[in-house]
């Protein structure tokens, strides 16, 4: 079973989700082999509770949100998500990590999924893993600066990692649509 799930608590996973979700997500979590969650600066400080939470043996796929207003800042999100999935691995979950370039992963490059290739600025343009890479975009960098990211050297992703989340590329879990929700942050 496939759950959506953006925190332990229902303020931020509703805001996450656009919907009142949680009650009925939370009910499935005990039997659910996958789980994917969106992060935002909504629910970003929430990780750490979710990874405690969530069922041994499962999948957990975490996606950062690239897009808009909800979009956190890399360098603040990274650490989040990286103690996160450090937490879920040692208690036996499987973990993923999806749009984070990977220079902000340090040595947990075997956590990334693969990411499509942006119009890559700054640092990121000579970075020999670019094309592997979920780099920010020129928007991001023309509005936070270059510092949080550098050129790294290249990276050799997993197969194996793709193979077991390929469910997270599949239109099932589709992103919450800011558009659709009417609100952008």
């Amino acid at each position: 079973m496939i759950v959506t799930l953006h925190a332990s608590r229902a303020a931020p996973h509703n805001w996450v989700a656009g919907a009142d979700t949680f009650d009925a997500v939370w009910a499935d979590v005990a039997q659910a082999t996958r789980v994917l969650t969106w992060v935002e600066r909504s629910n970003m400080r929430e990780l750490l509770a979710l990874a405690e939470q969530l069922p041994t043996g499962a999948e957990w796929c975490l996606q950062l949100r690239r897009d808009g207003t909800r979009s956190p800042r890399l360098a603040m999100a990274a650490p989040r998500i990286l103690r996160a999935a450090t937490v879920a691995q040692k208690r036996g979950l499987r973990v993923a990590v999806r749009s984070v370039p990977l220079c902000l992963l340090g040595p947990y490059t075997d956590l990334a999924l693969p990411a499509v290739p942006v119009e890559a600025g700054g640092p990121c343009a000579e970075c020999p893993a670019r094309l592997q890479c979920a780099a920010p975009d020129p928007a991001y960098l023309t509005r936070f600066g270059p510092s949080e990211v550098r050129a790294r050297g290249p990276v050799e992703l997993d197969v194996a990692q793709l193979e077991r989340f390929a469910w997270v590329f599949e239109d099932m879990n589709p992103a919450p649509d800011s558009a659709i929700l009417g609100r952008d942050g």
